[in-house]
């Protein structure tokens, strides 16, 4: 039986395209923020966001069991600054756009990704009928 992390092939190709992506932003960002304007909270933010979004990447192309639970976690974290920032964006009336737009495709992406994963434990009752357990 082959390891699989999503029952659809898309949507592992769209994580595995967009996890490591992150990751290299994240690493970037959490470097190009030490200026002269160093921000200690944002620093540890992207930093964070980068070695968990690593850590995704490996274990999604080993196809890990627990994977779509860290992946749950750093989509919250991607989107908790961006809610943030859309709430207080129409609590001002400064509609932006971007902002609510990227909060609607990761919600999106959050809900594809828990609906399509892969569940081992129906997979396992299949693999079961017709052995003998005695």
């Amino acid at each position: 039986m082959k390891k699989r992390v999503f029952s659809k092939k898309i949507l592992f190709w769209i994580s595995a395209i967009f996890f490591p992506l992150l990751s290299l932003i994240s690493i970037f960002g959490a470097i190009g923020g030490m200026n002269a304007q160093f921000n200690v909270i944002n620093f540890l933010y992207f930093t964070a966001l980068g070695i968990l979004s690593l850590i995704i990447s490996v274990k999604l192309f080993e196809k890990e069991a627990g994977t779509v639970r860290l992946m749950n976690i750093c989509i919250v974290l991607l989107l908790l600054p961006s809610l943030y920032r859309s709430i207080i964006s129409v609590a001002n009336l400064n509609f932006s756009a971007v902002h609510i737009k990227y909060v609607i495709i990761l919600i999106i992406y959050l809900i594809l990704i828990n609906w399509y994963r892969h569940r081992s434990a129906v997979v396992d009752e299949i693999n079961k009928i017709g052995k003998y357990d005695g």
